[in-house]
């Protein structure tokens, strides 16, 4: 057999389509085939053979054999491990667990500030921290920081928000 080369046309077993298909060679290295084309799926892979026994035996755990019509994102959820209770958190459950500690804070401070009545926000106002803040988007909140030179940070009830401020 001749020295293949780069696009070549060959059958080859497909790792995604999972069938013995046309590929063209894409890479040769000292003389052997390391990476072909898929002309059915369109994927680029490492050059397998052209039957079953060219297959690897065993997968590594990384490897995600992908079926045709599918994605490679679908094959990585479908065979990523799932959490076990007590093991990792989610990030869906710190984001949960963050935006109800916010929503606590702001309860609170919503509480201890309830005998004052806010001031209207404004870019040219100097506020300073702890100052009970109305603006017109985000609604009450408590200025719980200051960064100089003319900007705070703003707890409200959907989160903390950066908002610009006159400096002093």
């Amino acid at each position: 057999m001749a020295i293949p080369r780069p696009g070549d046309y060959i059958t080859a077993k497909c790792r995604r389509c999972n069938d013995v298909t046309g590929h063209v060679v894409m890479l040769v290295l000292e003389g052997e085939i390391a990476k072909v084309e898929c002309k059915a799926c369109g994927s680029v892979h490492k050059y397998w053979g052209s039957g079953e026994a060219a297959a690897p035996k065993k997968q590594s755990p990384s490897m995600r054999v992908v079926k045709a019509g599918q994605t490679r994102e679908a094959a990585k959820e479908l065979g990523a491990p799932k959490a076990t209770k007590g093991t990792r958190t989610t990030a869906a459950s710190r984001q949960k667990a963050a935006l109800q500690k916010n929503e606590s804070a702001w309860q609170e401070a919503m509480v201890r500030l309830s005998a004052l009545s806010p001031q209207a926000y404004s870019m040219k106002t100097p506020f300073q921290k702890d100052d009970f803040v109305d603006h017109p988007t985000f609604g009450r909140g408590v200025v719980i920081g200051v960064i100089r030179p003319d900007k705070m940070e703003v707890l409200f009830q959907e989160g903390v928000k950066v908002l610009k401020r006159a400096h002093e």
